[in-house]
Order: structure tokens, then C-alpha cells, then sequence
């Protein structure tokens, strides 16, 4: 009897000593897990707290994705194989408030600190889609930026330095300045006169920054001189505004041919202007812009046409242009046919051709080219001598003349001529010298309004001339991103996430997040407690 109470003590024993040990098993393995989740939340946090600091993980929530860079802008960034170095003048903590403070006193531009917030934003992402490009901020009135002002003596504060790679070892740079930007315009008419402010467009960032990588991974900028003789002053003005700064970011320099009369065209430039002239050019004017296409037989020089209401008046001119196999008429094209006008027949709809140079401008694409008062333009030749004329756009067979003081009731007769009629020429002189092909150009246009944007994306008016501009300048335009500005605004960036938005976010770490982990210990302590 003794006997079996001590072998029944004995088991009571070991049972206990059993399940002490399967509950400490137990408790071990639920302290593991809290354990293990808790190192796995903390880390998580730093790791995602990390990658937020260098920019590969970041939630943009903002409705139109303002404070990220575009996928098309991602995927160009993402191709670039030499090292480019950006360099922000200006401490990436006082860049905000600094930057606005200066922009005020300075040049006297009310400003918006949700830009430059947003900039700061943008500019870090910029090295988190491409390891070979960093982003550096440093201090104005530091060391390396003294050194960057030494090169570029009116750098503002907030200016940014661009730095790649260049050939036998010399970076190629280039200095993105704010007004590319900020864009800054003048409501009231009076911020010139210092009766009111600038008030910034809008952030062009994105734009300006990747165009200048672009313009210095490819090669020096093209340089665009426009002449200011015998055109008046707002056309000049109009074509900058509209045409030669979206050039800039697109590989060009442009600079102001000076005088009331063409004297010399300076050495550096590779592609001339003529803006809407409104009086002939002189004899010697004309000798001067052909020779210096000719280029002593060397060619690679060309010229852009852009007109006003009329040449009929400027026979020098209207020589010049048919010795080039363009020549121009009198009066504005009308479309007959109203399913190829906008709101007037005389707002004709044009589309660019199927020959090979017209496929190199526009890559293959379809698109739609709208214009107003538009000048007939007949090709004096196809081929004479060394010259080629190709018609890049056109309009359809429908199109006629109306007199230019037509009035707008002003109907063509039953029996008037009606013909396609081209809207972008562009004549190539060629020569070959030891195997290789050396091309001078000249590209006309029917109107002035060609060269901008009509404010939406069926048309491609500044596509297609900024391209002509860029085949003739002997640039690789298939090969070659054409930037066009993407401009955030103000009235869309508030720096707030959308409702729907914070609502996600609001779901995921106060619901989803919990729950799963509470999931996840239930489960682990069920399948512990079977065993």
C-alpha cells in the first residue's frame, strides 16, 4: 500500500513537473511571438521611416499626385547612365521660408511656401529613382556654393546646379535658375512700376530640372538666334513666351539678334529667327542670312519663318523664301469643309504627312494641328539643285482663299478652287563631303500661331514646331525626350491629402494592421495550445 502511494506520488509529481513544463513551453512560445512582432513593428517602422528619408517610399495622397514625379519623368530619369550631381543652393531645412523671404525683398514676388515645400519634395525623389543621381543642399554662403557663384556669378539663392559627366573628364553644367522654376507673372499690370508684386504661375520644377539634365547628358545646347529687325516688339515678346522658352528645355539657348538693321548673326548660333516681320528686309540683309546658311559649303545652319498677317509687301523677303522653294500668297486659308474648322473656317484644322522627314518630326504619330489666319503657302519646287522641300503638315483638299479684309460674313463662290494646302514646309540643302551629309534648312510656317500650345492635348501645335525646330537644329528628334512643361498649380496644391485618401491610411494602421496582428497571435496560441 506504501509502496503504491509513493509510485502514485511519483506520478502526480512528474504530471506536475509536465505540465509546468508544457505551460512554460507555452508561455515561452506566446512571448516569442509578442517578442518577435514587437521587433518586427519596430523595425518596420525604421526601415519605412528610412526609405520615407531617401525617397523610395513615400505615399503621395494629394489628389492629382503633386508631390510626385511623373511616371513618364521616372522612367527617362531611370535611363540616364552618366553621374549627374544636383546641387540645391540653399540648407534643405531653411529652403522654404528662406527662399520666400529673398524672393520678396529681392525681386519683389509675393510668394507661396506650399511650392517650395513641394520642390523639396520632388527633389529628393529625383536620386531615389536612379543611383547615379544625387541631390546635395548646401549652405548660400558656403564654401561649395561660393565656388558654383564663381562660375555662375548671378546664382540667386534656391538656384540649382547641375552637374554630368562630360567628355576626357570636364563636367558639362548647367544652372537651373528660379524663375524657370517659379514662374512669375504680373496680374495687375503694375508690379514693374513697384505698385504691386509677382505672384508665382505655378512649379515647373519637374520641367525645368529633368530638361536640363537632358540638354547636358546629350550634348551642348543649340543656340536660336531671333532677329529683332523689322519686327515688332510684342511678336518678339510673343514668341519667347510661347515658343523659345519651351526651346530652352528642350536643348536650345536662345539669344536676341540686336538692331533696327541685320548686320552680322553671331558666330555661336546654329538656327535663326524671323518673327512676324512687317516691313522687307534690306538687300544686304538677305546676303547676309544666305551666306551665313551657306557656311562656306560647311552648311549645318538653319532658319525658322514665322509669319505675320502678310509678306506680299516684302518682295527681298519673298525671294529669299522662294529660292527656297516656299513661296506665299495673299489672303487666309478658309476650310469649306466644316468638319475641318473650329468655330471659324478660317481656324483650320491641319495634320502632318506621311513622307520620312514629316515621320522623323512627329515619330510615327498621329495628331492634329489647329491655326488661325493662316498665309497659302504653294511649293515653288520639290527638288532643284541641292535643295528638297518636304511638306510636314497640311490641311485636306477642302481648303480656299479669302481676301484678308474680308468681312465675316465673307462666303467663297460655288465654283472657287478649293486644294490642300501645307501649313509646315521645311527645304533642306544638301551637300556631301568625305562620305558625309551636310545639310543647311529652312522651315516655314503658315502662322504665328503655330508655335503654341492651344491649351489642350488633341493638338499638337507646339509638339510638332518645337520638333522642326529640333530636326533642323540636326538634333536626333526620335531618340530625344521633348519636355513640355508640367506645371502644378496653386489652386490644386493645397499640401493636404484627399479625404479619401487620409480615410485608407486611417483604415489600414487604426484597423487592418491591429487586427492582423491579433489574428496572427490567436492563431499562433490555438495551434501551441493543440500540441
Amino acid at each position: 500500500m506504501k509502496i503504491f502511494e509513493k509510485k502514485n506520488k511519483s506520478n502526480t509529481t512528474a504530471t506536475k513537473r509536465l505540465i509546468n513544463i508544457n505551460a512554460l513551453k507555452k508561455g515561452g512560445y506566446l512571448t516569442v511571438v509578442i517578442i518577435a512582432v514587437l521587433v518586427i513593428a519596430v523595425f518596420l517602422n525604421i526601415g519605412t521611416h528610412l526609405l520615407d528619408k531617401r525617397g523610395y517610399l513615400r505615399f503621395d495622397l494629394t489628389p492629382a499626385k503633386l508631390n510626385t514625379l511623373s511616371e513618364e519623368n521616372r522612367e527617362f530619369l531611370k535611363k540616364i547612365d552618366k553621374e549627374v550631381q544636383i546641387t540645391v543652393l540653399c540648407t534643405e531645412s531653411e529652403y522654404a521660408s528662406t527662399l520666400g523671404q529673398y524672393l520678396e525683398y529681392y525681386m519683389n514676388i509675393t510668394t507661396e511656401e506650399d511650392y517650395f515645400a513641394q520642390t523639396v519634395k520632388l527633389l529628393n525623389q529625383y536620386e531615389a529613382v536612379n543611383k547615379k543621381i544625387s541631390v546635395e543642399f548646401v549652405d548660400f554662403s558656403g564654401v561649395q556654393a561660393k565656388a558654383i557663384q564663381e562660375q555662375y556669378p548671378n546664382a540667386f539663392i534656391g538656384d540649382i546646379y547641375v552637374e554630368v559627366e562630360g567628355k576626357g573628364g570636364k563636367p558639362a553644367t548647367k544652372i537651373v535658375g528660379y524663375d524657370k522654376i517659379y514662374p512669375a507673372s504680373d496680374p495687375s499690370g503694375y508690379a514693374a512700376m513697384g505698385y504691386s508684386s509677382y505672384e508665382i504661375d505655378g512649379n515647373d520644377l519637374e520641367t525645368a530640372l529633368s530638361s536640363a539634365i537632358n540638354s547636358l547628358v546629350n550634348g551642348e545646347d543649340e543656340i536660336m538666334g531671333i532677329i529683332n529687325a523689322h519686327a515688332p516688339k510684342d511678336a518678339v515678346s510673343n514668341f519667347k513666351e510661347y515658343y523659345t522658352s519651351q526651346l530652352e528645355y528642350n536643348g536650345f539657348s536662345t539669344v536676341d539678334v540686336e538692331g533696327t538693321v541685320l548686320k552680322e548673326i553671331p558666330k555661336d548660333v546654329s538656327v535663326l529667327a524671323i518673327v512676324a516681320p512687317t516691313a522687307d528686309y534690306l538687300e544686304s540683309e538677305i546676303k547676309i542670312i544666305s551666306e551665313w546658311l551657306e557656311n562656306d559649303g560647311k552648311k549645318g545652319r538653319s532658319l525658322i519663318f514665322c509669319p505675320g498677317d502678310t509678306i506680299s509687301s516684302m518682295p527681298n523677303l519673298t525671294q529669299f523664301l522662294e529660292e527656297w522653294g516656299i513661296s506665299y500668297g495673299s489672303g487666309y486659308l478658309y476650310q469649306t469643309d466644316s468638319s475641318q474648322y473650329y468655330s471659324s473656317p478660317t481656324i483650320v484644322y491641319s495634320y502632318v504627312n506621311d513622307n520620312d522627314v514629316a515621320k522623323e518630326l512627329n515619330g510615327n504619330e498621329d495628331g492634329t494641328i489647329i491655326t488661325s489666319y493662316n498665309l497659302p503657302i504653294e511649293i515653288a519646287f520639290k527638288n532643284y539643285d541641292s535643295k528638297t522641300t518636304n511638306i510636314i503638315a497640311s490641311t485636306n483638299d477642302m481648303a480656299t482663299i479669302c481676301p484678308i479684309d474680308a468681312k465675316d460674313d465673307w462666303k467663297p463662290s460655288s465654283n472657287a478652287k478649293v486644294k490642300s494646302y501645307p501649313t509646315i514646309v521645311v527645304t533642306s540643302d544638301s551637300t556631301t563631303v568625305d562620305g558625309k551629309v551636310l545639310s543647311s534648312h529652312v522651315a516655314a510656317f503658315s502662322a504665328f500661331n503655330i508655335i503654341a500650345d492651344v491649351g489642350s492635348e488633341s493638338f499638337i501645335n507646339l509638339d510638332i514646331s518645337m520638333n522642326t525646330a529640333r530636326y533642323i537644329s540636326g538634333m536626333e528628334t526620335t531618340s530625344q525626350k521633348l519636355f513640355v512643361t508640367r506645371k502644378l498649380e496653386s489652386e490644386t496644391f493645397a499640401g493636404e491629402v484627399s479625404e479619401a485618401g487620409a480615410s485608407a491610411i486611417r483604415v489600414i494602421f487604426v484597423v487592418v494592421l491591429p487586427l492582423a496582428l491579433v489574428a496572427m497571435g490567436v492563431v499562433v496560441w490555438i495551434r501551441r495550445r493543440k500540441r
